[in-house]
Parts: structure tokens; C-alpha cells; sequence
């Protein structure tokens, strides 16, 4: 005699289950939407993140080189610095106070270009000379010898962009050259400026609302103040 009730309950142990068409539509649009809302933040935060740490490395390689050129080449106060944006003078300054000390580091052939503050303007004071790290990073140099200074323009993803004051590319300054107190820092950030509005909307203030030519220079100051992180509202 058939079994009739065993055979029913084969059947249904049997039976496929899976999920309907609609099911697995509707499952895949909650998870486009969920990662249309978080992926571009941890985009976000892993660029800040990479940022702020290319730029403290940035500044800790550019102050060892000093340290070591100044083991060899004595006091910055006698070095031979080059005049106004000479390109040969130039050259020469990097080819013997740096270039020697960064390790791997090779002369660029030409100077930054199209380079923009953080309000999208070009900037006007292009860097004469520069050399490449050994990991792409560019360093390149405006000496403004007249006034007593010297900027470096440090791209810190090198050839990459978006080539900007403030996202890619940091200010560093090399005031009082020619004296005892020479030192590499990130611009602005000195003693003498304690409370500073680094997001002025005027001057070197790092807001993309300044018209400045100087637009987003404070930048670099803010996250090194940040213990090297980009905070909340800064000028992503």
C-alpha cells in the first residue's frame, strides 16, 4: 500500500526554496543604496587620512635633509643660495644642499605647472626648481631672495592631481636663510602666529571662499596643529 502521508512530506523536504525575483531586486537596490551613501565617505576619510600622512612625512624628510646637508655644508648661513628664480642658481642649491640627502630623490628638468590655490585660481608664484623623491612626491623651490625667504611647493602625490594649495600641495618656508635661525616649516606655523584664523576668508586663510592669491597656504598649518589630522571642517 502506497504511503501516501510519507510520500508528502518527501515532496515537501524535497521542494527548492530560494527567493523570488523581486526579493533579490529589492536586496540589491538597499545595497545600492547603502553603498552609494557610505563608500564615497570612506573614500573620503582614506584620502584625508593618506593626506595628512604624506604631508608629516613630507615635513619630517625636508627637516632631516637640513639636519644632514647641515652635518656636511655647516650652518644654512653660508650656504650659497640661489638668486631670485635663476634656473641654473637654482639647480645648483638643490643639487648641493639637498639633492645629496634625500635618498633616491633625482633633479626635475622643469619647474611645477598649472598649479591652483584652493579657490581654483592659478597661482601666480611658480616654484623655479625641484627635484622627485624616490616614492613621486615633488619638492620644488621659489626663492624669493630680495625679501629673505625661500617657499617649497611639496606635491605630495606627485604627478597625480588634483595639483591644488591645500589637497595635494602643502607651503613650506624657509625664512631667515641667511641667519642662525634657518629652519624648514610648514608655512605659517610659527611661534609668532599662536592664534591665527588659518580659515580666513582673506590672505593666506585656507577657505575655498578666499580670492586671494594666496588662497589655502595656512592649509598645511591646520593639520600639523590637528596632531596631524584633517579636522571636521576643513576645506575638503
Amino acid at each position: 500500500m502506497i504511503d501516501l502521508f510519507n510520500r508528502g512530506r518527501y515532496k515537501r523536504a524535497n521542494k527548492k526554496i530560494g527567493f523570488t525575483l523581486a526579493e533579490v531586486l529589492i536586496t540589491i537596490g538597499i545595497i545600492g543604496v547603502v553603498s552609494a551613501l557610505t563608500i564615497p565617505t570612506l573614500i573620503s576619510n582614506y584620502q584625508k587620512k593618506q593626506t595628512a600622512t604624506l604631508l608629516k612625512k613630507t615635513y619630517a624628510d625636508l627637516k632631516n635633509i637640513i639636519r644632514l646637508s647641515t652635518v656636511d655644508n655647516e650652518e644654512p648661513s653660508g650656504w650659497k643660495y640661489p638668486v631670485g628664480s635663476n634656473w641654473v642658481d637654482c639647480q645648483n642649491f638643490i643639487k648641493t644642499y639637498y639633492l645629496p640627502y634625500a635618498k633616491g630623490a633625482n633633479l626635475l628638468d622643469t619647474g611645477f605647472q598649472n598649479i591652483k590655490t584652493l579657490n581654483g585660481s592659478f597661482i601666480q608664484h611658480m616654484p623655479a626648481c625641484g627635484f622627485e623623491t624616490q616614492d613621486g612626491r615633488i619638492i620644488s623651490l621659489f626663492p624669493n631672495t630680495n625679501s629673505g625667504y625661500i617657499w617649497l611647493y611639496a606635491d605630495i602625490n606627485g604627478k597625480q592631481g588634483p595639483n591644488r594649495v591645500g589637497r595635494d600641495i602643502f607651503v613650506f618656508d624657509a625664512y631667515n636663510y641667511a641667519s642662525t635661525d634657518y629652519d624648514i616649516r610648514i608655512w605659517l606655523n610659527i611661534k609668532s602666529n599662536p592664534t591665527s584664523n588659518f580659515y580666513a576668508s582673506s590672505g593666506y586663510g585656507c577657505s575655498k571662499e578666499n580670492d586671494s592669491i594666496y588662497a589655502g597656504f595656512a592649509c598645511g598649518a591646520i593639520i600639523q596643529r590637528n596632531n596631524w589630522e584633517i579636522p571636521n571642517d576643513y576645506p575638503w
